[in-house]
């Protein structure tokens, strides 16, 4: 599979992530996590950030990233709506291990990148609401 169609596959899934059951979902997952174990649910939130950047990405409207960098924050999004995961979600503590471990590894790969993404959102929402 190469990296146009699994960019294109992460973003339907960020689509939904974003504006879905599936947020809700994954706020719950995030959220179990931090109580079972205290820094999955942190990089879990991640997953969200990672999910704008690739929707926006795919959508044409933000495309000042490197390939890497869309790379894996598509890898991410996928790997964490799977159902399919190295250590699966309901064995109790560690069953959210693998998605944290996944989120941050993509998260530390793309953080720059991700720091000037939600630059360019506070300034395009600075311009439409002074439209």
């Amino acid at each position: 599979m190469d990296v146009k169609a699994i960019v294109a596959t992460a973003a339907e899934y960020g689509k939904k992530i974003l504006a879905s059951d599936i947020l809700m979902d994954a706020l719950v997952k995030a959220e179990v996590a931090s109580k079972d174990v205290p820094k999955a649910g942190t990089q879990l939130q991640k997953i969200f950030s990672l999910a704008e950047l690739v929707v926006e990405y795919a959508n044409g409207n933000y495309t000042d990233v490197p390939t890497k960098a869309i790379g894996a924050a598509a890898l991410a999004i996928v790997y964490f709506v799977s159902p399919i995961d190295l250590i699966p979600d309901f064995i109790p503590v560690i069953g959210k291990v693998d998605d944290a471990l996944i989120a941050g590894l993509c998260w530390n790969m793309v953080d720059g990148d991700l720091k000037k993404f939600k630059d360019w959102q506070k300034a395009k929402n600075t311009d439409s609401t002074n439209a």
